[in-house]
């Protein structure tokens, strides 16, 4: 009976543990950027990654520019790619995505002097 009570107790906790790291928080996706995006972008966004420099990298800590883009337009870039950009919708979902736009990118522009 012990063993039946601890087995059911560790299943509901491994389970729990799976679907709570379904969804990243805002730190994974902060990682997310560092491993995929900064090498671009930058660290603060702005576009001064190793690659940035000779790659057209967006300067995300642009406030004016960022400002202008409509949420559903830079989503759609992060997940399919643009220009020299590549895809990332193998990695993230829509949600991620957005979470990782107003998590992580808008408020670099709003940190940026």
């Amino acid at each position: 009976m012990r063993i039946r009570v601890a087995w059911r107790g560790w299943f509901i906790g491994m389970a729990a543990g799976m679907l709570s790291a379904a969804a990243p928080s805002v730190h994974d996706l902060n990682a997310q950027y560092r491993f995929s995006c900064a090498q671009c972008h930058g660290l603060d966004g702005n576009a001064k990654g190793p690659s940035g420099v000779r790659l057209p990298g967006r300067d995300l800590a642009d406030r004016k520019w960022l400002a202008k883009q409509k949420d559903a337009d830079l989503i759609a870039s992060i997940l399919n790619g643009k220009g020299a950009m590549p895809a990332f919708n193998y990695k993230l979902t829509p949600e991620d995505a957005k979470r990782l736009l107003t998590g992580v990118i808008r408020p670099m522009a709003r940190r940026a002097p």
